[in-house]
């Protein structure tokens, strides 16, 4: 957007989908981070080495699914993606997001948000 957005409170939270709707914190936004207009955030799993800098690491202990992902604040789900054979429509925007052993989710066109996970997700290679 085109104004900062402070990251006080925001949530970065994992269900496991074999679990429900049994949500974990793996993230939490602290007093005084900021995402500046027009910025990404990238949060990385521990022991990140790669290539862009990560702006904060979490021990995300992601896996193949089903599971989901989801940015909270306060009460409000800001972003939810499922993937995988989830059967619990909580877990997931419209149908969940196709998954392969080996492979990434990737949001294609960026920013697409049709609030349907499988139209607006790929599996694709890792980067």
């Amino acid at each position: 957007g085109p104004a900062p957005l402070d990251l006080d409170g925001v949530r970065l939270e994992f269900a496991n989908g074999a679990d429900g709707p049994v949500w974990q914190l793996r993230w939490s936004g602290a007093a005084g981070q900021e995402l500046a207009p027009g910025a990404r955030f990238l949060i990385v799993d521990r022991g990140w080495t790669a290539a862009p800098r990560a702006d904060a690491e979490a021990a995300l202990a992601l896996q193949n699914g089903p599971d989901a992902i989801r940015l909270v604040r306060g009460g409000a789900v800001l972003d939810l993606v499922g993937y995988g054979a989830l059967t619990d429509t909580l877990l997931s925007e419209g149908r969940p997001a196709p998954v392969a052993p080996g492979r990434a989710l990737a949001r294609r066109p960026d920013g697409r948000d049709t609030g349907d996970n499988r139209a607006d997700f790929v599996s694709a290679p890792p980067t």
